[in-house]
């Protein structure tokens, strides 16, 4: 074709856009008739000429005219890109080290589809790398692109020379091909263009060796290119240096576009909540899988904002039954309230912690008390778990049965403790029966700690008096994984917090609707008013025994009470200060 017949403009409804024009005769790849071979022959038309020179010369035309999709409503149809798709598209094109940084949900796997297939389809001797975090999403695009070349008309294909599930190799020359990330992933190929997929997701250490063992190979032509495309995923990654080196180095060979949720046309406010929702309300995984925003690993589960508000509130317990029991407000057997339970093997490192919410009004969820041991054994743990449990109207009790909480959980099973209201939660599925106690998983964890902060971090809607609890939040942070547990190093604890992430669990959706009566939901689909649906006259109930009264501080002018909460910063009282004073137990 000469440079004229190129640039020649044609009206699109002149174009042959199906096959009725076309005269085809020969034998097939696979007997398959989507798959011309070279044996193949075509009776090509003056327009189907010049419509194969514009796609040639136009990706967004070859895309919007010829790329098909299936939508799960319509079935088969033409791709009608967002004006944010067609800017990655040109972009793509245009450069030859290129990041995306784009929302869940914006299509950008069907781009690369589109891409490598005008890439190998219009241009002699090209090869294609795509690369994903894992073999099966390498394979999910390479499905599509089969796909998409099927669906094209058999007049604008390149004839098929080989049709394998892990590449495809064209008549002209052409190849697409697909791996998992390696270190000898790409290696020994001459690659024209490296499309790695979920770029973030790539373990580091595997990214590494394979951007060794590759880029040689790539950076030897001046034409290459390099495109990559991912949500974020935290910042020890190269994908977000990539990003970083774009966006502060005016001289970097990388250009880069952000492509958040609300760019995409009609996604509005409540397309936002309903995606919200699918992350159980995590402002922050909304932030970095919607909002294309990189989270920094190692920042703590509730940031330093919320938990200095919090500091101001924290004060001495109201009522001590020991060191290890604090009680800031006394039990109302009008009210709900909530357990959860950490259990440790009462050694003397991790402790075996109880924490308790009134979770009346989830407007204003307040934590009443908390026990800490660190050198109670699990059977005797069992014992105290039992007996705090009457002072607050024997309530619903989360306990991770994982390792030590297992013998815990089967001890307030059996008589002669025999508690009933023990949540039996198990995402896992792999048993037929249900265990009492919450099966802990990453998944599990996950939806727990998510949980709490959608009531903490989001709503606000939770006050804490203890300042160790707070303290612990401190150092309970994000790992590059994803997970949230406490920093490493000596004298660090997340027991509070784990004992706290269980006590919100009966607020989780699956659970509340089991254990509590929901009469309202929120926006998010969270439980918004609840009531309490049990009853009991054991005895022993809502008293807590022998214990000593502390007195609420004199308010001076300096410290003014705040909601009935002493300010943190106000010098607090401790236990020996009150004995000198003549306090003694009761």
């Amino acid at each position: 074709m000469d440079d004229k017949t190129k640039t020649q403009q044609i009206s699109i409804n002149d174009l042959p856009l199906d096959n009725e024009e076309c005269v085809v005769t020969g034998n097939y790849v696979q007997g398959n008739p989507q798959l011309p071979s070279r044996t193949t022959k075509i009776s090509y038309t003056p327009l189907m000429i010049k419509c194969i020179s514009r796609c040639e010369n136009n990706i967004l035309y070859f895309a919007e005219n010829f790329f098909r999709i299936v939508n799960l409503d319509r079935g088969k149809e033409k791709i009608k890109l967002y004006p944010v798709q067609r800017k990655m598209l040109t972009n793509m094109v245009k450069n030859n080290r290129f990041a995306v940084v784009a929302s869940r949900q914006i299509g950008k796997t069907t781009i690369f589809t589109i891409f490598a297939l005008w890439f190998t389809s219009f241009f002699n001797d090209k090869t294609i790398l795509i690369v994903a975090n894992k073999e099966d999403a390498a394979q999910e695009v390479m499905s599509r692109i089969r796909l998409a070349y099927e669906e094209l008309p058999v007049w604008l294909k390149p004839g098929v020379k080989e049709w394998q599930k892990q590449s495809i190799k064209f008549l002209n020359g052409s190849t697409i091909s697909i791996s998992a990330t390696s270190a000898s992933a790409g290696r020994g190929k001459a690659i024209n263009c490296l499309l790695v997929d979920e770029a973030a997701f790539i373990d580091p250490y595997k990214a590494t060796e394979f951007f060794k063992s590759v880029l040689p190979t790539i950076s030897s032509s001046k034409h290459s290119k390099i495109l990559l495309s991912s949500t974020p995923n935290g910042t020890n990654n190269y994908f977000y240096r990539v990003i970083k080196q774009a966006k502060n180095d005016p001289k970097s060979n990388w250009k880069y576009m952000s492509i958040p949720w609300h760019m995409i046309p009609g996604r509005d406010e409540q397309w936002k909540a309903t995606a919200m929702s699918d992350v159980n309300g995590d402002i922050v995984s909304f932030q970095q899988e919607y909002c294309c925003e990189f989270i920094e690993e190692g920042d703590s589960a509730i940031d330093k904002k919320t938990l200095d508000e919090l500091r101001q509130y924290t004060h001495p317990p109201q009522i001590l039954n020991s060191n290890e029991y604090k009680v800031w407000e006394a039990p109302n057997p009008k009210h709900i309230y909530a357990i959860g339970v950490d259990v440790s093997d009462g050694v003397g490192s991790c402790a075996s912690c109880i924490q308790i919410l009134d979770i009346t009004d989830l407007t204003d969820i307040r934590h009443v008390a908390c026990y800490n041991n660190r050198y109670i054994d699990p059977q005797n743990f069992a014992k105290e778990i039992y007996s705090i449990s009457l002072q607050w109207g024997k309530p619903w009790i989360a306990i991770e049965r994982n390792n030590m909480g297992a013998e815990v959980v089967d001890a307030l099973s059996r008589e002669p403790l025999y508690y009933e209201r023990l949540i039996a939660y198990d995402n896992t599925k792999k048993t037929k029966y249900e265990k009492r106690g919450v099966v802990s998983s990453t998944n599990t964890k996950y939806d727990g700690i998510s949980n709490m902060r959608y009531y903490m971090h989001i709503l606000k809607a939770f006050t804490t008096p203890d300042s160790s609890t707070l303290d612990e939040f401190d150092t309970f942070i994000k790992y590059p994984n994803g997970t949230y547990k406490k920093a490493n190093g000596n004298g660090i604890y997340d027991d509070r917090v784990m004992a706290l992430v269980w006590a919100f669990f009966v607020l989780h959706v699956p659970v509340a609707e089991t254990c509590l009566a929901v009469n309202e939901y929120d926006a998010n689909g969270k439980p918004k008013k609840i009531e309490k649906t049990y009853y009991d006259d054991t005895d022993g109930m809502y008293n807590l025994g022998v214990s000593m009264f502390i007195p609420k501080p004199k308010e001076t002018s300096a410290d003014k009470w705040i909601n009935g909460y002493v300010p943190y910063s106000q010098n607090q009282p401790t236990i020996e200060n009150l004995i000198q004073q003549g306090w003694s137990f009761i």
